[in-house]
């Protein structure tokens, strides 16, 4: 859908103000993880917890719910590949069967169909992507969260059309940190995990290492916002794409968030997702162009089993899984007189 707007985009009537987009990708989160308080989006009525998500309800009060929207695959780098390309990830090169948990599994390009934080390879080069595609266009773009299409430097997103970048470029629990156990020796391999930042034509420099997780949504947020007010104070239409690290594990919160639900870190990650959403959509408004940004929130795979039993129901299974559970996501598309 998105690769399709691209090029819409760059065909769109002089005439007339070319749409902004922000897309918010969330890590790991089922259909039922949106079921909550009063919001209920899916039609589950099971005792799920609760967690209010008063932006994100919001955000879907104010535009269009998709009740069948399916992911392209059931775990990170394959699905965030076709947010990317708008492509079945297979045919992007992403996607490959489980490798064996053996050390030297670990130093070959992808393993478990995910690029590990040793790989040497990442999303090919000779795919295109959206925000290259709006880049020519005449857009600028930024990308802040998890990455997870490649490590290296030439891969990562300030090499593969975006302007700006701040994030961390693979699964948080593939490097070390206080939140997370450390992975045997010759499993992972695990380093410290790096926040990077990086423009386009310069070399990604590590900003904080290990990243502090209790810190990383206030930092995604204050860059969105910044990016979003820029942007519109220079009258330049945008793309914006926002993945977060949240809600997979091992899951963190701000020091405001942690033991604020019933559904332990879990539900306390889905609450920060929620605010980071209102702190995204009120950046919209002040700086004008919340009428003129299509912003769409979907996540790029279901709930681990193991994570949050609940988050997936009533659909069967999980990540990783084929079942409906590891594919189908919420799905939320927001443009005020645009979409009704």
């Amino acid at each position: 859908m998105l690769a399709t707007l691209a090029m819409a985009a760059s065909a769109w009537a002089p005439s007339t103000p070319r749409p902004n987009f922000l897309v918010l990708f969330v890590d790991d989160m089922g259909i039922n993880q949106l079921n909550l308080g009063d919001a209920r989006l899916y039609g589950y009525t099971g005792d799920n917890g609760t967690i209010d998500t008063p932006n994100i309800r919001a955000l879907a009060s104010g535009g269009m719910t998709f009740q069948s929207w399916y992911s392209s695959f059931h775990v990170c780098s394959p699905s965030r590949a076709s947010m990317m390309t708008g492509r079945l990830s297979i045919r992007a090169g992403v996607g490959l069967p489980p490798c064996d948990y053996a050390p030297k599994a670990y130093n070959e390009t992808m393993c478990n169909s995910v690029f590990t934080a040793s790989a040497v390879g990442g999303l090919p080069h000779n795919e295109s992507t959206t925000a290259e595609l709006l880049s020519a266009a005449g857009y600028k773009t930024a990308m802040v969260g998890k990455w997870h299409l490649g490590a290296r430097d030439e891969y990562l997103p300030h090499r593969r059309g975006f302007d700006e970048y701040l994030g961390v470029p693979f699964s948080q629990d593939m490097g070390e940190s206080f939140w997370g156990v450390e992975a045997p020796r010759g499993v992972f391999q695990p380093t410290p995990l790096p926040l990077l930042n990086a423009t386009a034509g310069a070399i990604a420099r590590v900003v904080e290492q290990p990243v502090g997780l209790h810190t990383l949504v206030d930092k995604y947020v204050g860059f969105g916002s910044d990016f979003v007010r820029r942007s519109a104070a220079s009258r330049t239409p945008f793309y914006l794409y926002f993945p977060f690290n949240h809600i997979h594990a091992p899951n963190s919160c701000n020091a405001s968030f942690c033991g604020a639900t019933a559904r332990g870190p879990v539900g306390d990650a889905v609450a920060e997702v929620d605010w980071a959403v209102g702190q995204m959509m009120e950046a919209l408004r002040e700086s004008g162009v919340a009428d003129n940004t299509l912003t769409f929130l979907t996540s790029d795979n279901g709930a681990p089993l193991g994570n949050d039993g609940q988050g997936n129901l009533p659909l069967r299974g999980g990540k990783t899984m084929v079942w409906e559970g590891g594919y189908r996501e919420p799905g939320i598309a927001h443009w005020p007189g645009t979409i009704a």
